[in-house]
């Protein structure tokens, strides 16, 4: 799948998008064969989101092959997949049904870098009962919106009316994640990361 992507700041090594980026998004499970990301060119991004079908294969979880993506997600359905998902480096964690979700896990995902992600393109009333958890308990710390929409606007209007996130917020927690994107994947390779300031209008 394809879209227009509200990641905001991209840190790249060769190039910025400002506002919105392309990304290509991938999923799968643990449990199946995952290949490494296809070979690119510098104005298109690799993301997977991999389901932790079987918790006995978490430690894949780093291995090259997803390492290897621009953004790793992992998608979570209970405390925890989320608590042992966190051990290890991912750049978002999606949550796909109602978790009563505790400071101290919300504290330990924020320490290690992650980002936790409300898509508004699966909106029920779980998603509204994580939103208002999620918020509350990372104080609107690494908490990232997204949608298939190429229009942000839209994003930041619903944000901001359920969950009292402000544009700054958004777009700065879209910007930590791209950075620390970045340099996880950076580290993988055994490199460094680097990256320009970039001033979202």
């Amino acid at each position: 799948m394809q879209q227009r992507y509200p990641a905001f700041d991209q840190a790249s090594l060769h190039q910025h998008s400002a506002y919105l980026n392309t990304v290509k998004a991938l999923t799968f499970k643990l449990t199946d064969e995952i290949p490494f990301a296809p070979e690119h060119d510098s104005s298109i991004k690799y993301r997977i989101n991999v389901k932790l079908s079987d918790l006995q294969k978490i430690s894949l979880l780093n291995s090259p092959q997803i390492q290897s993506y621009d953004l790793v997600c992992a998608i979570v359905q209970s405390d925890e997949e989320l608590k042992r998902a966190s051990e290890y480096p991912v750049d978002l964690f999606r949550i796909q049904s109602h978790i009563n979700l505790k400071f101290a896990l919300a504290t330990q995902c924020i320490q290690n870098q992650g980002a936790i992600e409300l898509s508004t393109a699966q909106i029920d009333l779980d998603f509204f009962h994580n939103g208002h958890n999620v918020t509350t308990v990372s104080r609107r710390r690494n908490v990232v919106l997204s949608n298939s929409d190429s229009n942000p606007q839209e994003l930041f209007v619903f944000g901001k009316a359920f969950f009292g996130l402000k544009k700054a917020s958004i777009v700065n927690a879209w910007r930590r994640t791209w950075r620390s994107a970045l340099v996880r994947k950076a580290k993988a390779k055994g490199m460094e990361a680097i990256w320009e300031e970039v001033k979202v209008v």
